[in-house]
């Protein structure tokens, strides 16, 4: 069966024309208006029993319309085995993820790292709370802590006292 190129739109083979091509038609044209608005990177369209995916790979379930990461290279299991299922059964093997993006620039949020990233998109990772973005210094790309303080900046004293920023110090206040 074809499918459209973004989003894996079914497309059923028809033969009673003009109806078919029409319909085929509009799934091509949605298929690429939203193309050109989002992307979800390494997406294989809905989840399917008895599929290899591969690490870093996304699908749909459809029961829910969320979009989750694979973390491991694995197949999934056969028939009458659903996808919530499968999750549940095997916890680390999905994640469900906000890896979408608008104007190609993708925005992660998972507890590890993205596979496959380019240069200027973000990492949310999830369990140390920290923002990364992915910088090519033209001999290595790497995961970046974006940081926009200044590393001169302390803490204020814990003594129990109350301070302010007065001049680049803490001074106590009353």
């Amino acid at each position: 069966m074809d499918v459209t190129p973004f989003l894996k739109l079914a497309k059923p083979p028809f033969d009673t024309m003009p109806w078919d091509d029409a319909l085929n038609g509009n799934m091509d044209t949605i298929d690429a208006f939203i193309a050109s608005y989002m992307s979800v990177p390494n997406y294989t369209g809905q989840w399917t029993n008895a599929t290899l995916y591969t690490t870093g790979q996304t699908a749909l379930d459809n029961t829910n319309a969320t979009i989750y990461q694979a973390r491991i290279t694995y197949t999934s299991s056969p028939l009458p085995m659903t996808f919530a299922q499968e999750r549940a059964t095997f916890p680390g093997y999905w994640l469900a993820t906000s890896n979408v993006s608008s104007g190609g620039t993708v925005i992660t949020i998972s507890d590890t790292a993205p596979a496959n990233a380019k240069t200027g998109d973000f990492w949310f990772d999830s369990l140390g709370t920290q923002l990364y973005i992915m910088y090519n210094d033209g001999n290595s790309a790497q995961w970046v802590i974006c940081n926009n303080s200044s590393n001169t900046v302390v803490e204020a004293p814990s003594d129990g006292h109350t301070y302010a920023r007065k001049n680049g110090a803490w001074v106590q206040i009353a």
